[in-house]
């Protein structure tokens, strides 16, 4: 499921899958900022070196670093948002708590970001469905 997500995020970013326009643009911006907020993110350059080079920040020229962080001052704020929501996503812990169970929270959280994505036309394959909302064979179930 992640690969898929970040993979995308990243024909978003390559501007393979319009941006959103008009309203829904000012809707989607705000929904998530809200998301982000809710769910922990965090925004730093690392996120964007990783997304815009596959290279991690730590240890990369400084030369490097200086053209990421002028790709960052001019691109589009939606493009900006979408790849802290993906680096949200990866960095955030399982969705299996410690007993083998589903992580309820962790749940509705990644189905937050997920309602975010399908506004760009993600959709869930049914398994990617089941586990994040929490039907998954694979989960144990409470007895």
């Amino acid at each position: 499921m992640d690969a898929r997500r970040q993979s995308f995020i990243r024909m978003i970013i390559i501007g393979k899958i319009e941006l959103l326009k008009g309203e829904e643009r000012q809707k989607v911006i705000e929904k998530m900022i809200r998301t982000l907020t809710e769910v922990g993110g965090w925004i730093n350059e690392r996120r964007f070196s990783e997304v815009y080079t596959g290279k991690e920040w730590y240890g990369m020229p400084e030369e490097e670093r200086n053209e990421i962080r002028e790709r960052i001052r001019q691109e589009d704020i939606q493009i900006l948002l979408l790849t802290v929501l993906n680096g949200t996503m990866d960095s955030t812990r399982s969705l299996v708590n410690y007993d083998g169970g589903f992580d309820a929270k962790r749940g509705r959280e990644c189905q937050k970001c997920f309602k975010i994505l399908m506004r760009y036309g993600w959709s869930y394959e049914r398994e990617e469905a089941d586990l994040v909302y929490g039907n998954h064979e694979l989960y144990k179930k409470e007895s």
